[in-house]
């Protein structure tokens, strides 16, 4: 055992215990103390060894007070010092002060209660109650650091400008939202729009639209792979993937969405440059274009919009309010209503294919 002070025999641990003993009567920290429980039942062994042998002596008189301290404080291969030891336990209980406290001859000791642990789950649960924790350390690091991957994609995905929003901070697809309201049709008619609208959705589609593959997962992926978020089902007595997950799942699927869609935008640019400079783009003209055209940089700037409200829903999710997230609705993989509808109607989802599976319907039908 090093010493601090060995005319005291006062070890380094002890004199950090004072020093943080009288920071806690400043109010700058909080002082959680642990003992392990092997030496916290040394301690207990011992204290009813004393106790009996010293009501022996009054009976028979046959071990004095020096023999008694001497066979209670024996060194073992577990404890070198145990007087030592012992009597740091009774500081750090305030003994003392709690008797004269009980007696109200004073004010009660702060900072004295000790955890006995085994396992680090056991400081684990304690730091849980002392810190009023309801959620694992590792659920609560890890939506920490989820959350603050959700808003560093929502930067990249937003802007602020004096001109352009008076400081406001607005996504991306502002430059888009109005035009993407004029589009109709199939893929053989065409949209016209206001000029200005029109060369504002030029910004979001030549200016904007790279930073979509600058979008992290890492956290995303990690919170689906834990299993930290998904639910249990009383009812069907399992696990579900639950509105979080869920929410997750989708935010994954139209990050990796968002990204084909740019690379799809970044091999026709120059191809819609050059029919762009064709049209009359003046603010005060309405502009016609086709959609064909229209579909690629309208299928980015829906997808865009997914991630926005997939992420912002889901940073009000993780600080509990979960009603947004269940709002949520997702713009479909193309513009063209009627292919958005038919797309629809053919994909499978999640829990027909269950359903299939359990009907033991998953060889080839007969007709």
């Amino acid at each position: 055992m090093r010493l601090y002070d060995e005319s005291q025999q006062l070890s380094i641990t002890r004199m950090e215990y004072r020093r943080a003993y009288e920071i806690l009567h400043s109010g700058r920290i909080k002082l959680i103390t642990f003992v392990r429980e092997e030496l916290w039942n040394v301690r207990e062994d011992r204290k009813a060894l004393e106790a009996f042998l010293k009501d022996d002596r009054k009976t028979r008189d046959e071990i004095d007070e020096a023999e008694i301290k001497s066979i209670v404080h024996h060194r073992s291969t577990f404890l070198n010092d145990a007087q030592t030891t012992f009597d740091f336990l009774k500081e750090i209980g305030r003994n003392e002060e709690m008797k004269r406290a009980m007696a109200g001859k004073g004010s009660f000791p702060v900072g004295n209660w000790i955890h006995v642990f085994s396992t680090f789950d056991d400081i684990l649960q304690a730091l849980r109650v002392e810190f009023g924790i309801s959620e694992s350390l590792s659920r609560i690091a890890l939506k920490v650091n989820l959350k603050r991957e959700l808003l560093s994609n929502l930067i990249i995905l937003s802007f602020k400008s004096d001109k352009l929003t008076k400081g406001r901070i607005e996504p991306i697809t502002f430059f888009a939202q109005l035009a993407r309201q004029y589009f109709k049709g199939g893929f053989d008619d065409s949209t016209t729009m206001p000029g200005k609208h029109f060369n504002l959705f030029v910004l979001l589609y030549l200016a904007i639209s790279g930073g979509g593959l600058r979008l992290s997962t890492q956290f995303i992926d990690r919170a689906i792979t834990s299993g930290e978020f998904l639910e249990y089902d009383i009812a069907l007595d399992q696990y579900g993937s639950g509105l979080i997950n869920d929410g997750l799942v989708h935010l994954r699927h139209n990050i990796d969405r968002l990204k084909n869609e740019i690379r799809s935008v970044e091999k026709s640019k120059v191809s819609f440059l050059n029919k762009v400079q064709k049209l009359d783009t003046s603010e005060t003209q309405p502009v016609t274009i086709s959609n064909l055209d229209l579909v690629v940089p309208f299928a980015m700037y829906d997808c865009h919009q997914n991630v926005i409200d997939l992420s912002g829903a889901l940073v009000r999710a993780l600080d509990g309010d979960t009603a947004t997230l269940s709002e949520v609705a997702l713009r479909p993989t193309t513009p063209i209503e009627e292919e958005a509808e038919a797309i629809q109607k053919e994909t499978i989802l999640v829990e027909e294919i269950e359903g299939w599976i359990k009907a033991g319907k998953t060889g080839p039908s007969d007709g």
